[in-house]
């Protein structure tokens, strides 16, 4: 199968933005190695060379960011597929990353690999809730499991989005343990 060529203006760009492949690749999904990551994520940035418009005066590293995560999500969800498992999958967006301290939630939790586990089950929860007061129960509650945002989780507590984020970050060296203890058994 022969992939179309770029033009020269759109190969620039490729060539140009190869370090995006590498820095998507570096924050990769588990359950892929680093160089299936990168092969997807080049994939994601010749795409969105050969796509990218420049009359709509946006920058490229700006329309190739969501083409290179969505390469790599893809890419992931094409091998779950095949494998017949379930896996989360840990990919940070670039503005995450970026941060330097905002991680996907399952990664800050240390999920790695959910096969044969049921993060919907309630033993599960208990078991990372142990030993946590009330907020922290209601913090793991809300962000976690329910999916809700700090903003949200912050409001229903009635303090503020970052006093929920302190919390949240003093409670999870405590959660670690017995998470990954739960899921080796």
């Amino acid at each position: 199968m022969n992939e179309p060529s770029l033009t020269p203006e759109q190969q620039a760009l490729f060539d140009s933005h190869l370090w995006m492949a590498a820095h998507a690749a570096k924050h990769r999904c588990v359950g892929i190695s680093y160089d299936e990551a990168y092969a997807a994520a080049c994939e994601g940035v010749f795409e969105a060379a050969k796509s990218f418009d420049p009359a709509k005066q946006i920058l490229f590293r700006t329309y190739a960011k969501r083409r290179v995560h969505g390469a790599i999500v893809d890419y992931v969800r094409a091998l779950q597929g095949r494998k017949g498992q379930k896996q989360f999958c840990r990919l940070m967006t670039e503005d995450e990353n970026d941060s330097g301290n905002l991680r996907s939630r399952h990664d800050a939790l240390a999920i790695d690999d959910t096969t044969g586990q049921d993060l919907e089950n309630d033993e599960f929860w208990e078991v990372a809730c142990v030993g946590l007061s009330a907020t922290e129960k209601a913090i793991v509650t809300g962000y976690y499991r329910d999916g809700h945002t700090m903003k949200e989780v912050a409001e229903e507590l009635g303090v503020c989005e970052s006093r929920v984020s302190q919390i949240n970050k003093h409670m999870l060296p405590r959660m670690r343990p017995r998470i990954e203890r739960h899921m080796s058994l």
